[in-house]
Parts: structure tokens; C-alpha cells; sequence
């Protein structure tokens, strides 16, 4: 299957394209956050590597998070816009779905929620046992001592880093395998966005 997939949920920006057995990568580890600036010519980029455009693509695919909140809206508009245009289908993987992609072991997979603080899911088996949650460093030391870290990014304990690109393409493959059930391209937030918790705090 021909298709183009997004991922701006963190500090590093990572496009691929897959046509037929071809595939096409573009990652930059650190984009400072220029998203919507380097987004754009990144697709171009892979698209034209694989003389591969929007319209002969058979979906188009954006990771909902968790993550950073202005990059999952970037990645998630920027692929809206797409199939809108195109009338394409249009699926999202969340960053733990790609973190959990081809590990049956008992694992937490963990993604940088800055000001020391993670987002994680606990796996065993491929099955959630621990549900998304938003904790601290100081919970994240002592779950570390229960599983095996999972991450994109170094932490301050002891880990395994996952190949960003590689861990996107597994999870593109399962959902095909899946038929597409449960890959719905909405935002995934695991809390609210600062604004919206000072909104919230201004109102008590």
C-alpha cells in the first residue's frame, strides 16, 4: 500500500512515504519546534524521492500523541488538510503505538513530557496493564525498577532507544493488519495543556 505518515509530537520532526515495496525517510532529530516550517518541504522531499504524490496515495497517516501539544496539531492539520483535499482515508497511531510495536515483553513505554515529568503506558504481552498517565521523574525512578524502559529519547534511567522511523513504519503495518480498526486521526492528550490548566486554576 502507497502512503505518507507524519510525526510531530516531539522536538525531533519524522516524515515517511512508502510506495509499493519503496520507502522514503526524512528525520531531523532536533527541528526546534519549527514544525510548520520544515514540515512542508520534508513531505515534498520523501514524495518526490518515490515520484509518489497525494491522490496515488491509498491513506495518509499522522501520530496523535501524546507529546508536545502544538506538534500534534501541526502533524494532525498538516494531514487533515491532505485527505480533505485529496479525499483520502486518514488513520493516526499513538506515539505508545509505536513504542509497543513488536515487544511482547512486560515494558513501559515512555515519552518526554518536559519540566521532568513523562507520559507512559505500561505493556505485557502487547496488552495495556498500566493506562496512559502523566507522571514525575520521581514515579518514573520507581516504576523503572518493575519494567524495562522503553523511549525515543535518552532518559535519566535506564532505557532502551527505539528507532523513531522504524517503530512508525511497524506501526503503519499493524494497523494495516488491523484493518484500520481503532486508528482514529484525533489529538491524543493525556492532560490538559498548561493554558487550559491555568484556565482551569483562574476559576477556583
Amino acid at each position: 500500500m502507497n502512503y505518507l505518515a507524519i510525526d510531530c509530537t516531539s522536538n525531533s520532526l519524522c516524515v515517511i512515504a512508502r510506495k509499493d515495496k519503496k520507502l522514503a525517510t526524512r528525520f531531523i532529530e532536533n527541528s526546534q519546534l519549527q514544525h510548520s516550517v520544515l514540515c512542508m518541504s520534508l513531505v515534498e522531499e520523501v514524495l518526490t524521492t518515490l515520484n509518489l504524490s497525494i491522490e496515488s496515495c491509498d491513506f495518509l497517516c499522522g501520530v496523535t500523541g501524546p507529546g508536545s501539544f502544538t506538534g500534534i496539531r501541526v502533524g494532525l492539520s498538516t494531514i487533515l488538510g491532505f485527505a480533505v483535499a485529496a479525499k483520502k482515508n486518514k488513520i493516526g497511531v499513538t506515539s505508545y503505538q509505536m513504542l509497543s510495536y513488536d515487544k511482547l515483553e512486560r515494558f513501559l513505554a515512555v515519552i518526554d513530557a518536559g519540566k521532568n515529568h513523562f507520559y507512559v503506558c505500561g505493556y505485557d504481552n502487547g496488552k495495556v496493564i498500566l493506562p496512559p498517565a502523566h507522571i514525575s521523574l520521581a514515579k518514573l525512578e520507581e516504576l523503572s525498577k518493575e519494567y524495562i524502559l522503553y523511549s525515543f529519547m535518552p532518559l535519566p534511567v535506564p532505557h532502551k532507544l527505539c528507532n523513531k522511523i522504524n517503530c512508525l513504519e511497524g506501526a503503519i503495518q499493524q494497523a494495516i493488519q488491523e484493518n484500520f480498526v481503532n486508528y482514529p486521526l484525533r489529538p491524543f492528550y493525556v492532560k490538559k495543556s498548561q493554558a487550559e490548566e491555568n484556565l482551569q486554576n483562574r476559576g477556583k
